[in-house]
């Protein structure tokens, strides 16, 4: 036998998270069954309420349209309810990112719909209109040079748009006007 004191383990201890439970989405068409019984459900169910929200808007569209595709009897009955159902339960697989997808739909249009730039304190946000700012640059002399001939001062010529001229940054400017100068 040993000293030391033995420690007795709960065996009833158990854990649970709900975080699962929470995220479950809501389904209908599933009733639980008793103890012992299996739960009843419809066919193909149980659905989501994306799922059913399908089924009702192509079964009324497939309905309200039959006098344009219709026509041909019994394949029309089968459309009517093959359709929406193969829409239905195709829908049970899709997830966008993990969003369902009527969500992900309004999430979308929100983004169509909403400003160009987004909202700022529940305010269509715009951005600051852009200003133009003039900037001079001086070079001086590199020491150890002898001073030139003193370039005479001209005022700059007027800014000339951008599509019509190539784009040269001020330093290349500076040496092509010195390379002309040049003797």
């Amino acid at each position: 036998m040993s000293s030391e004191p033995e420690h007795e383990v709960d065996e009833d201890f158990v854990g649970r998270s709900y975080t699962r439970g929470m995220r479950a989405p809501t389904v209908h068409g599933s009733v639980p069954g008793g103890p012992g019984r299996p739960p009843l459900r419809i066919p193909g169910g149980p659905y989501s309420t994306t799922q059913l929200l399908t089924l009702g808007i192509l079964l009324a569209a497939l309905i309200a349209t039959r006098d344009t595709w219709g026509g041909h009897g019994l394949v029309d009955a089968l459309v009517v309810l093959g359709v929406p159902f193969g829409a239905a339960l195709a829908l049970r697989h899709v997830h966008i990112d993990g969003r369902n997808p009527l969500s992900a739909l309004f999430s979308i249009a929100l983004l169509l719909t909403g400003p160009a730039h987004g909202r700022l304190h529940d305010k269509a946000w715009r951005p600051p209109r852009p200003r133009r700012l003039r900037a001079r640059t001086h070079l001086a002399p590199a020491p150890g040079t002898p001073p030139g001939p003193a370039i005479p001062r001209t005022p700059l010529p007027a800014p000339v748009p951008a599509a019509s001229q190539p784009v040269a940054s001020g330093v290349q400017a500076l040496l092509a006007r010195r390379s002309l100068e040049k003797p």
